[in-house]
């Protein structure tokens, strides 16, 4: 189904001020075109000032866009790859990425006061358990075998269209710690290592 003259104006303004356009967009231009008329103003405020310059703006996008809360994988990839053509090393990328990786820890300092008060309150905690009562477990899981015969995407094209040459197989390592207290253990995921070979 073609655009109509509106929405194709709306995608060509998006492309022309925010340099790139995917499914996604393409998705809600066609169910609402005016209320992606009115993303893209609202979007593209940070680049109508010259404050920061355009590679750090790809580096903030790239923060927001990769973090625990967001996960949004088609932006971190348009993002790393205008980043990179504005001249961005991976190694610059890399540490946007491990910044970006500590955002999770705030939400167990704003829960677990929470949760400490409401345990107080029905009077499941009295106060700290002691050290001892206290046993933590590391486990690793891998499949068992990789994945063969696949195209490793690189993430320099947003569309997925650059491959990364004799790179067919995909395994990954999940790491998990298990905390007991007593007779209880709760099991929580610690973090991934990819592996492409």
């Amino acid at each position: 189904m073609s655009l109509t003259q509106r929405q194709q104006e709306i995608k060509d303004e998006f492309i022309k001020v925010r340099g790139t356009w995917g499914d996604a967009w393409e998705d809600v231009l066609r169910l609402d075109p005016e209320f992606l008329a009115s993303y893209l103003k609202f979007s593209a405020v940070p680049w109508q000032k010259n404050h920061l310059d355009d590679k750090i703006k790809e580096f903030i996008y790239i923060a927001v866009d990769a973090n625990a809360t967001h996960m949004y994988l088609p932006g971190v990839r348009q993002h790393i790859a205008a980043a990179l053509r504005l001249g961005a090393t991976p190694q610059e990328i890399m540490e946007v990425l491990e910044l970006s990786a500590t955002l999770g820890i705030h939400a167990m300092n704003i829960g677990v006061p929470i949760l400490v008060e409401v345990l107080e309150e029905k009077g499941l905690r009295t106060g700290p358990a002691p050290l001892t009562d206290y046993h933590v477990a590391s486990k690793v899981e891998t499949p068992a075998a990789p994945a063969t015969g696949l195209t490793i995407h690189l993430p320099t094209n947003p569309d997925g269209k650059d491959v990364a040459p004799g790179l067919t197989a995909y395994s990954f390592e999940l790491h998990t710690k298990s905390l007991g207290y007593g007779a209880q253990s709760y099991t929580y995921y610690d973090y991934a290592k990819a592996t492409r070979r």
